[in-house]
């Protein structure tokens, strides 16, 4: 098991490993996996080059290569089947969980767990390697569940003490690509807990923050009826200038559930940012909103159309009621949204205490409490199909 940070070639050492398996040993067969099949075959074709560059002889596919001693390549995702190839080389998993989106949601950690145990693992033969590559991203992702069942590990923190220990400074893994001092950058720009996960691979429960897991749900069966609309907006205006993002989030409710249909987030001037919140508004027929600010905002009020509520309670409290929905499996993202990736590294990295950015929740929690709060009969409406914005 080993765990890197993010840029540091992880994928294309493991490339060049292929390569320099096969011309050690022509006759071995190996496997190459990776989060989706697509991306396997992709990233196979590379190691082919790599391959013929270093002289070695090979026919056949992107999925499937082969050498003329018998020695060959098998490319596939955790998201297909691994059923008549064997392995009695390396068996190499580079990166099982796609992003933050599958490493926040037990559905997706479970899968690559059960895939490498039922399918992958039971083609490797007695003489193979296995080998998975990963960045960390969650506790419980594959990788921590591996060096809990006792695999053998190599932890490579992107800054350490200089004996591979991590540390918050010291000796970076690869001073004449990625120096310290672009590390450094990097931890400024995130949350402590996205570094400590992906750059540091020491990810750690969450005991601070209010919303777990994800849960996911496919825009393209889900049909709504008897709906019920609302958008939550977050903005960073005073008067007409700008500086941090603002937001519009829609969210429907539907037999007891929340599903957030889309999310507009942007760093805009007031004008524009007017005509977004009207085209979300128009697209999803919504016509609640609910804005929380601490002063009356009259200015940025005239400019959107929008009355915000003053309140003055602050965020980590406002969200309770929320984040309970939320980690009851209650609220359902669309799996596949453009957008899903930054909005749920936002959330679930979320703690209510000077986090650097914090808009798509406020704006998550004002939907929420707009579609709680006492609303006319919505009796009659005719059922919607979710709009493909993404």
């Amino acid at each position: 098991m080993v765990t890197t940070p993010p840029q540091h070639a992880k994928t294309e050492t493991g490339l060049h490993a292929l390569a320099w398996f096969l011309q050690r040993d022509p006759t071995r067969r190996n496997a190459y996996v990776t989060y989706e099949s697509d991306r396997a075959y992709k990233l196979s074709e590379k190691a082919q080059g790599f391959a013929t560059a270093a002289g070695i002889e090979w026919s056949g596919t992107r999925k499937y290569w082969r050498t003329p001693e018998g020695g060959s390549v098998f490319a596939t995702g955790v998201d297909s089947g691994f059923t008549g190839e064997p392995v009695d080389g390396i068996l190499l998993v580079d990166d099982p969980i796609k992003d933050v989106v599958e490493a926040n949601s037990a559905t997706y950690r479970n899968r690559a767990d059960e895939w490498l145990q039922g399918v992958a693992l039971t083609r490797a033969h007695p003489s193979a390697s296995v080998i998975v590559v990963q960045t960390r991203w969650h506790p419980d992702d594959l990788a921590g569940r591996l060096i809990g069942r006792g695999w053998e590990k190599i932890h490579l923190p992107a800054i350490s003490d200089g004996h591979g220990n991590p540390a918050e400074d010291g000796v970076a893994l690869w001073p004449s690509q990625r120096p310290i001092e672009f590390l450094k950058r990097q931890r400024a720009e995130i949350s402590s807990f996205v570094w400590a996960s992906l750059w540091q691979g020491q990810p750690r429960a969450r005991g601070d923050a209010v919303f777990g897991d994800v849960h996911l749900y496919d825009p393209r069966s889900t049909t709504l009826h008897g709906r019920m609309m609302a958008m939550g907006v977050d903005c960073a205006y005073s008067e007409k200038t700008y500086s941090d993002y603002s937001v519009g989030l829609v969210l429907a409710k539907c037999g007891g559930l929340y599903y957030v249909l889309d999310v507009q987030r942007a760093r805009i001037k007031a004008p524009v940012f007017k005509e977004r919140l009207d085209g979300q508004k128009k697209t999803y027929s919504v016509t609640r909103s609910r804005w929380y600010t601490s002063t009356t905002e009259s200015g940025t009020a005239s400019l959107l159309g929008i009355s915000p509520l003053i309140t003055r309670s602050d965020k980590h409290t406002r969200a309770q009621k929320c984040a309970a929905a939320w980690n009851a499996g209650k609220i359902l993202c669309p799996a596949g949204a453009l957008w899903l990736n930054d909005f749920v590294s936002e959330v679930v990295t979320f703690t209510g205490i000077n986090d650097s950015h914090d808009d798509q929740v406020d704006a998550l929690v004002a939907a929420y409490d707009e579609l709680e709060s006492p609303m006319p009969s919505y009796a009659g409406l005719p059922q919607i199909h979710v709009p493909r914005r993404f």
